[in-house]
């Protein structure tokens, strides 16, 4: 099998050989790929957000929009504990939130693209759920294999990156209360088949390490290339 980016097998490599020395135990990053904060943001903060899920209809299975830059930073400050001791433990420190949207899933089912068991062929990164709304059993749940994020991969398509065989059950499952956050690297696999019909309002933050040994570095023109293609935010400010 090819695998078609050299830099994530560096990455996979830099961070295999870092956690043989750094490896926190007391980190459910590191053991499980998976990090739950219930109740971390109040409910008036998540209030402020419900603006971003006002649709005439829930027909579909997801939508999607773009997150301002002001809530975005408004979101990172209120995470700076976790920022700060998990994910830069995990990570790293030259951090970079990459992307942040609003997402709602409707009443629509789907086993299409990211409905199915899938990393995100990005290398390790975290992504972050944080509930605006309860969401109760009858939604969507966040999907992830624990402990998938410590294997090495390879792929050399999309295919390669999806995997069907992955059983719903052998998968833990979360249904977040509002103000409650999830935290999981996306090197691991998650989520599955969407089935269930109630609604699911999330806000989503994408957080990234840019160095040499990571997949992409801020000092080079391909890096900085992606940066600014997605609006991304330096975590230097919390």
């Amino acid at each position: 099998m090819e695998f078609k980016n050299k830099n994530l097998t560096k990455s996979q490599y830099f961070y295999f050989l870092r956690d043989l020395f750094f490896y926190n135990k007391n980190n459910n990053l590191f053991n499980k790929g998976l990090l739950i904060k219930n109740n971390y943001f109040e409910n008036s903060f998540m209030d402020s957000f419900s603006k971003y899920f006002d649709y005439d209809n829930f027909n579909f299975p997801t939508k999607r929009k773009n997150l301002s830059e002001t809530d975005a930073r408004k979101i990172l400050k209120k995470l700076s504990i976790v920022i700060n001791s998990e994910i830069k433990d995990y990570l790293g420190s030259n951090l970079y939130c990459t992307e942040y949207d609003a997402i709602i899933t409707g009443n629509q089912v789907s086993t299409d693209g990211s409905y199915q068991p899938h990393h995100d062929q990005r290398g390790r990164r975290v992504k972050i759920f944080i509930y605006v709304k309860d969401s109760k059993e009858d939604s969507h749940p966040l999907y992830y294999l624990i402990g998938s994020n410590r294997k090495f991969r390879k792929w050399s398509n999309y295919q390669d990156t999806r995997f069907k065989n992955i059983k719903e059950h052998q998968m833990h499952k979360f249904y977040g209360k509002k103000g409650d956050v999830a935290f999981f690297d996306t090197h691991g696999l998650h989520s599955h088949n969407k089935y269930k019909t109630g609604l699911r309002c999330i806000i989503k933050l994408v957080i990234e390490n840019f160095s040499f040994f990571n997949n992409l570095n801020d000092k080079s023109n391909k890096g900085q290339a992606y940066l600014k293609k997605n609006n991304a935010i330096k975590i230097d400010f919390i």
